[in-house]
């Protein structure tokens, strides 16, 4: 994803979704994450037919396609730390 696309998103997800959708600034923040995680991928995401790999696990699926663990290990403590009252960042390390 281009900067200008992820300040584009980023514009419209704050100032246009309908409440209870609006991306405050801790969404914001796991978003920008996220991109600079997907970054790192070899591989376009959003173009992978995730149903080739109906029966992989999730470890066999990043193997494949080469997503860096220890990076995304590292995404989530970094969410955890930041945001440690949110439900959702703390159950993040359990997912990895």
């Amino acid at each position: 994803m281009t900067k200008l696309k992820s300040k584009i998103f980023l514009f419209i997800a704050k100032h246009f979704y309908p409440e209870g959708y609006k991306f405050k600034e801790d969404e914001a923040w796991v978003f920008k994450m996220g991109v600079i995680a997907g970054s790192k991928c070899p591989w376009n995401l959003s173009k992978v037919d995730f149903r080739w790999f109906n029966n992989w696990t999730l470890e066999e699926i990043r193997e494949k396609l080469r997503i860096d663990v220890d990076f995304l290990k590292l995404c989530y403590i970094l969410e955890k730390k930041k945001f440690p009252e949110s439900r959702e960042s703390n159950r993040l390390i359990c997912t990895i």
